[in-house]
């Protein structure tokens, strides 16, 4: 018993990971449409809620992290947090606008591939937390 008590953060995680992954791919089909039409306002929305999503992600990955807070305290990194949040800001820039700032080269390619949008958003959620929070041991 003792050792399932110690699993229920990752138990609830897995679950949490498990019902955003469910709810945006609600709505993907959606956003495969709107990407390959183009239609700005509808993409850039969709882009934003899965950024969303992702960043949700990184804070369940870290819910141990978040229940120490809670009962341990608080300790905020100025400077880890400034980085989290600039990343997190990053994946909400519209896609018109990246790609004025970027050019169409190797960044714009990058920021554009889902993959690496996820990656992105997952270690911004995880920083976020990390940032705000203090070890665990």
């Amino acid at each position: 018993m003792k050792t399932l008590k110690r699993h229920i953060p990752t138990i609830l995680s897995a679950i949490g990971i498990a019902l955003i992954m469910y709810f945006l791919r609600q709505f993907y089909l959606d956003f495969l449409i709107a990407a390959n039409r183009l239609e700005f306002p509808a993409f850039d929305i969709y882009r934003a809620i899965l950024s969303v999503g992702m960043i949700l992600i990184g804070w369940l990955v870290e819910l141990r992290r978040i229940i120490a807070g809670f009962i341990k305290g608080f300790r905020i990194n100025i400077l880890l947090l400034v980085i989290s949040l600039l990343l997190a800001a990053v994946l909400f820039i519209p896609y018109e606008v990246m790609s004025r700032i970027t050019g169409m080269g190797f960044w714009f390619d990058i920021m554009q591939l889902g993959i690496f949008r996820s990656a992105w958003g997952i270690l911004a959620g995880i920083g976020m937390i990390r940032a705000i929070t203090k070890p665990v041991a």
